[in-house]
């Protein structure tokens, strides 16, 4: 690389050419010098142009980012607004913890007092084992008594069947008033 355009440059220039082959006269040498210098000139402002965009492109790139003790406030801010947002959040957390923590042990105190559910059962079944006997009991009673009821009222019903019977060979009121005005015409005609 290097090497080469050094090469390039020398035989532009006529250097490190033997004397024969040199230019010969001093106007074809600065000929050859100045097309070279214009040459380079050329590159020169090519590369000045390429740089100038290039640094404008940086220069542009600078303006448009924050500069570094900009980001490190900002980010400091950022880091400090959730370093508080989040010791707010978990003391409401811690809060919300212990007002369960507190719940709970209301709650443990008060199945404390309770029967536990086997025991509820038991009662249950106790209570309404105790009730299902005295409704037998009861039923059983009303049964003997709706029995005895029943063999009253047969016998009511036969007693009031005689008394039937017995009324109607009995004489009604004015036929036995007449029963008794016809005797004692009799008697009092004789």
């Amino acid at each position: 690389g290097l090497k080469q355009n050094q090469v390039a440059i020398q035989q532009t220039l006529g250097l490190g050419l033997s004397h024969d082959k040199m230019a010969t006269s001093f106007s074809e040498r600065f000929g050859v010098i100045e097309r070279f210098v214009i040459d380079s000139a050329g590159k020169h402002e090519e590369t000045d142009r390429t740089l100038k965009s290039l640094k404008d492109g940086h220069d542009g790139l600078r303006n448009a980012h924050a500069s570094i003790p900009d980001r490190i406030d900002f980010i400091e801010k950022l880091l400090g607004d959730s370093a508080e947002k989040h010791a707010r959040e978990l003391k409401a957390l811690k809060d919300a913890h212990d007002k369960h923590v507190k719940n709970l042990e209301e709650v443990k105190m008060a199945a404390a007092h309770h029967a536990s559910l086997p025991e509820r059962i038991d009662y249950l079944e106790q209570v309404l084992g105790q009730s299902a006997d005295k409704n037998w009991k009861e039923l059983q009673m009303l049964k003997g008594a709706h029995a005895k009821h029943d063999a009253a009222h047969s016998q009511y019903s036969k007693e009031l069947d005689a008394l039937r019977a017995a009324h109607e060979k009995h004489a009604t009121v004015s036929e036995r008033l007449d029963n008794v005005e016809k005797m004692l015409g009799d008697s009092a005609d004789k």
